[in-house]
């Protein structure tokens, strides 16, 4: 079984779940993340395992290849996205 750091819930491109949010998935995927275009556009939301390492920035580096993102933010404890 391969180790999956991060899921993309939503996609905001097409505007289709991707994944469904359980209890479960909140507590594997305990930190909420966004990717954003160079425009500021929300492209996808999605979980991850960390928010304070190396494997926090994955998402960005799929989402650079995939839909030309240039920011990952993450909410923090108060409600607001930080970009990372």
């Amino acid at each position: 079984m391969r180790y999956v750091h991060w899921v993309i819930i939503f996609d905001a491109l097409e505007c289709s779940a991707r994944a469904v949010t359980t209890p479960e998935m909140n507590e594997t995927y305990p930190h909420a993340f966004r990717l954003l275009d160079g425009d500021g556009n929300i492209c996808y939301y999605g979980r991850c395992r960390t928010c304070d390492d190396y494997a926090a920035f994955a998402p960005l580096e799929w989402a650079k290849a995939n839909s030309g993102c240039t920011t990952i933010e993450y909410m923090d404890s108060y409600g607001d996205w930080e970009p990372l």
